[in-house]
C-alpha cells in the first residue's frame, strides 16, 4: 500500500497576537485551510473502501 500525500499552499490571514483571531481556536482555523487545500487540488473526498 502506498501512503499519499497531498502538496499544496494557501495564504492565511495574518494578525498580531491577541488580535483579530485570538477567538479562534488553531483547530478552526487549520481545518479551514485543510479544506481550502483539497478544494484547490480537486482531490476526490469520497471515502473509498477495499
Amino acid at each position: 500500500m502506498r501512503d499519499a500525500v497531498i502538496v499544496g499552499a494557501v495564504r492565511t490571514p495574518i494578525a498580531k497576537e491577541k488580535g483579530a483571531l485570538k477567538d479562534l481556536p488553531p483547530e478552526v482555523y487549520a481545518a479551514e485551510v485543510i479544506k481550502e487545500v483539497i478544494k484547490r487540488s480537486k482531490i476526490s473526498t469520497i471515502k473509498h473502501t477495499k
